[in-house]
């Protein structure tokens, strides 16, 4: 069964398994960097696999970010 979380930019955490559907190397947030703008908050979200990161992405505050879990019983 696949699962999807919305999470809000402002919780997105280095660490956090973003996609686990390759049980050998899952997506995993490698990066977060927030900086402010005249009072809007941006994030600059980098997501690896392994060593490599694959996507890069620029959140503002109130976005969101995906994140896909595929459950044990259906591999």
């Amino acid at each position: 069964m696949i699962t999807q979380i919305v999470v809000p930019a402002a919780r997105v955490a280095v660490d956090q398994i973003v996609d686990n559907r390759n049980a050998v190397e899952p997506l995993v947030v490698t990066s977060v960097e927030a900086f402010g703008h005249f009072g809007e908050v941006t994030y600059h979200i980098a997501i690896s696999r392994g060593d490599c990161v694959v996507y890069t992405v620029e959140l503002k505050d109130g976005h969101s970010l995906t994140y896909t879990y595929e459950s044990e019983g259906t591999k």
